[in-house]
């Protein structure tokens, strides 16, 4: 099956799921299908560009909150209806911020940014005040308890998950034995698809040109010795694969700029 098809059927896959779902729960077939188009949406989102995606999950959150909005007047509808609401609003500061500032300090704490939202909602709607707070702390308590569970999940998984990305050919350097080829191309790869950076560091070091001075090879190191990855713990799951996929096209610049460097000071020794 074509890209095109795949990605056909999973969008038909995801509105299919969101409606079934919110019509086990509405008994209405307007809701649900106004509710499907949000997780429509939300789905959109996946292969929308960098930031450019934070909108479109706004839009699909607003639309799920309509369709809340649509099923009843109940506290819990209200209390639906305020968080995906909110949750759409706090995409949108997420990206107006990071348009005005350029930080992507909120998206990366985007469910602690959440959570406030969630929480605020809950404490408005609910009918019984002094309940409230007995049950956000009970909330909080479950949170706690779903992350923890959630924090050894994800680092099996991605400690399990297979990298596709292609590193970039050795070739662009003019090396003359066939072993440095292969020792840079596994250095290089497991840099930009791990984050590993002491092997690329070792060769760099032990094969660097003889004429280049000091102050020049540890001004071409310094980004490689001080990358540090920028994911947060506290970013949600579609958040943090977006963020990694990020984090090897960073990588990749990194080895561009030093492999540059190196092939104008003459290439590997």
């Amino acid at each position: 099956m074509s890209e095109r098809g795949d990605k056909l059927k999973s969008a038909v896959g995801t509105f299919a799921t969101w409606t079934l779902l919110a019509i086990m729960f509405s008994g209405s077939f307007l809701v649900a299908v106004i509710f499907g188009l949000g997780g429509l949406l939300l789905w959109a989102a996946t292969v929308a560009e960098p930031r450019e995606d934070l909108l479109i999950r706004a839009g699909g959150f607003f639309v799920m909150a309509l369709s809340v909005l649509l099923a009843g007047s109940s506290w819990l509808a209200r209390f639906l209806m305020l968080s995906l609401a909110g949750i759409g609003l706090a995409y949108i500061v997420t990206y107006v911020t990071f348009r005005f500032t350029g930080s992507d300090f909120l998206e990366r704490y985007f469910l602690v940014f959440v959570a406030s939202v969630v929480m605020a909602a809950f404490m408005t709607t609910y009918p019984n005040k002094s309940q409230a707070f007995l049950a956000v702390f009970y909330l909080l308590v479950a949170t706690a308890i779903v992350y923890l569970t959630y924090l050894p999940i994800t680092y099996v998984s991605v400690r399990l998950k297979n990298s596709n990305i292609a590193p970039l050919p050795p070739t662009e350097l003019p090396i003359k034995e066939d072993i440095y080829s292969k020792d840079l191309w596994h250095a290089i790869r497991a840099f930009i698809e791990k984050g590993d950076k002491v092997p690329l560091l070792v060769f760099i070091l032990r094969h660097s040109p003889r004429n280049v001075m000091d102050v020049h090879l540890e001004s071409a190191i310094r980004p490689v010795v001080e990358y540090q990855p920028r994911v947060s713990p506290l970013a949600p799951p579609w958040l943090e694969e977006k963020k990694n996929r990020e984090e090897i096209f960073r990588r990749e610049e990194i080895v561009r700029d030093l492999l540059k460097f190196i092939e104008s000071a003459g290439g590997l020794e």
